[in-house]
């Protein structure tokens, strides 16, 4: 059977797409997070090479026509070109095609048209094209910070949930905490971050659930990052040689209902022609596509 796989290795979760020729899904999986950022390189093949040799084994007698990934963490040419090379070495005889999860994305939400795409997850990036320029901001990964991202604004929810726990260890925050994560103290969230590895990304979910809510704290923090994201959109907008008005969102968080809209309110402040076509929500697609729309015969 002839089959192309389509990967978006993202930052939170990866899945996997098999199609064939006419574009139908055959098999699909999920996998563990691939993130270059935070992950050494041999990590990030680990997991990838499991994931496709896992795909692999369910289809019979495949016959693996070419791979297109979407990797988080990939905005940066030689990054993908190192996964690339050392993807090549365990499947020499498959074309593979590796590019940012933004540009994948892009393309299955845009296909070859004009358009901006918000990327936004446990990491954000935007990504913008004219023809055949390209534009981006952002993606500079979780030590730097991304605005608007999972992990940047969970971490500034428990810069402030920790101070608030410092100053008044009984209050409502070591309730809720305890409530949503079995931590009752200051002591077991810094335990559950430092020792057990608990990543920020996992305290954003509440952020946005409080933020919702009306908590001005939370509010605060949510709007202080869109608002910074929203000027990147607009930047990436002005840098296209010609005014860009479709967007489009991807991501866990892009995609939630609130997050988006109060995005959108950021973005119409500052680009009032903006249009807004449906999310992305199966940017595995778009690995699909590049790797098939690229045309590569088998080597």
């Amino acid at each position: 059977m002839q089959v192309w796989l389509g990967i978006d290795a993202g930052g939170a979760h990866s899945k996997i797409l098999a199609l064939d020729q006419s574009h139908k899904i055959i098999k699909s999986l999920e996998g563990p997070s691939v993130q270059l950022s935070k992950q050494n390189l041999e990590d990030s093949v680990v997991r990838l090479c499991t994931l496709i040799d896992r795909m692999i084994s369910t289809i019979p007698s495949p016959e693996v026509n070419g791979i297109g990934i979407g990797v988080s963490g990939g905005g940066r040419k030689f990054i993908c070109k190192k996964l690339t090379n050392q993807l090549e070495m365990h499947y020499p005889n498959i074309p593979i095609d590796v590019k940012s999860n933004g540009e994948t994305a892009h393309l299955q939400a845009f296909g070859e048209k004009d358009g901006i795409l918000i990327t936004a997850g446990s990491g954000t990036i935007v990504t913008g094209r004219c023809g055949n320029r390209w534009e981006r901001a952002g993606g500079f990964g979780y030590l730097i910070g991304d605005w608007g991202s999972g992990y940047m604004m969970g971490q500034d929810f428990l810069k402030y949930i920790a101070g608030t726990l410092e100053l008044s260890p009984n209050s409502s925050w070591a309730a809720l905490l305890q409530d949503r994560y079995n931590l009752g103290s200051i002591e077991d969230l810094l335990e559950a971050v430092y020792v057990n590895k608990l990543s920020p990304n996992k305290f954003t979910p509440l952020l946005l659930e409080l933020a919702a809510k009306g908590n001005k704290a939370c509010s605060r923090i949510l709007n202080d990052h869109l608002q910074q994201l929203a000027k990147q959109v607009f930047w990436v907008q002005q840098k296209l040689p010609q005014d860009v008005n479709a967007f489009s969102f991807t991501g866990s968080h892009a995609t939630q209902i609130f997050y988006q809209k109060q995005l959108k309110s950021h973005i119409l402040k500052i680009i009032p022609e903006a249009k807004w076509i449906d999310d992305c929500k199966e940017p595995a697609l778009g690995a699909f596509r590049l790797i098939y729309g690229n045309g590569v015969k088998k080597k």
